[in-house]
């Protein structure tokens, strides 16, 4: 018997150009983003989200010598 490989290039782009999409807004750039998009991440910075205000507030602890426990 013989197995036939599924055809996963259309699968393949998108995972790569969402991976460009979060490499260029990790580095602050928002010109890959799509308006819905640009709308989401502007207001999750705006409106201080809770996993970036976690991430703030970890970064703030471990910096002055704390952590948990």
């Amino acid at each position: 018997m013989t197995t036939v490989k599924p055809n996963t290039s259309r699968l393949d782009r998108e995972i790569r150009q969402t991976q460009r999409k979060i490499e260029a807004v990790h580095k602050e750039e928002m010109w890959p983003l799509a308006g819905k998009e640009r709308r989401a991440v502007m207001g999750a910075l705006a409106g201080g989200s809770q996993p970036a205000a976690e991430g703030k507030r970890k970064a703030r602890t471990a910096a002055a010598g704390g952590g948990p426990g």
